[in-house]
Formats: C-alpha cells, sequence, structure tokens
C-alpha cells in the first residue's frame, strides 16, 4: 500500500501523507470526540474483542471526491463485505454514539463501503492517469 501511494505521489504529486499511514481497512469515518483518552480506551478494548478474519481485497479504483472543499480523487482497494465487516461497522458507530455522543460521519451507515485508502486528493480526480 506505502508503496503504491509513493509510486501515484511520485507520477501525479498527490502526497506523502498516506505513505506515512499503516495499511488498514477503514470501518468508520473521521469523527469528534469530546474525550479523546476516553476514545482511545474504546479503540483499545474494541482490538482486543476482535478475533482474526479473512478479508477479500477486490479491485483498485478511482473515485472522484469533494476533500476538504476541493475537487479531489480517492484510490482505494474495494474490500469485499462480509457480515463480520458489516457487523463491526455497525457496533462501532453504535458504541461510539452511547459513549460519545453524535458521532455521525459521512458515508457511515447501511451504505458504507470498505476499502483501503491508498491516496486520498492531492489532484482532481481527472488528472489522475488510471
Amino acid at each position: 500500500m506505502r508503496k503504491l501511494a509513493w509510486a501515484c505521489h511520485t507520477a501525479i504529486r498527490t502526497g506523502t501523507t498516506h505513505c506515512r499511514l499503516p495499511p488498514h481497512i477503514s470501518l468508520k469515518q473521521p469523527f469528534r470526540v469530546p474525550d479523546t483518552a476516553a476514545a482511545e480506551h474504546y479503540m483499545s478494548d474494541l482490538a482486543r474483542s476482535i478475533q482474526p478474519f479473512e478479508v477479500r481485497l477486490t479491485e483498485v479504483q478511482v473515485k472522484p471526491l469533494l476533500h476538504e472543499g476541493a475537487d479531489a480523487g480517492i484510490l482505494l482497494l474495494a474490500v469485499a463485505e462480509s457480515e463480520i465487516l458489516r457487523g463491526l461497522h455497525e457496533r462501532v458507530n453504535r458504541e461510539l454514539r452511547e459513549r460519545f455522543g453524535n458521532t455521525d460521519a459521512p458515508y457511515d451507515g447501511p451504505d458504507y463501503v470498505f476499502h483501503m485508502t491508498i491516496v486520498l486528493g492531492g489532484q482532481p480526480c481527472r488528472r489522475w492517469p488510471f
């Protein structure tokens, strides 16, 4: 993932932010909480409660996106939905809401698409060569 993010940056100058992130499957979009330490504690407990499971990576996709008010794109590795992933997404949203109030974020909910972000933004999607 990091090599692909770096290759995108060197080809079309998308930025290097995503080269520094550990590869992961997103279960929830970013949200605000009043107590970061409590959120970190929750995430640690959540991680300990999850047993390893298989995931299926399907394809690399480029999608247009409005990011921080600018025309951008997201290059992602799509992840096949499974009952386990859908259940985790629903559980995380429910438990965060119970603990911290409104933690809703764009794209959460039944239409959430599981993915691994390779590159976000940096250039308008129409400039990407793939």
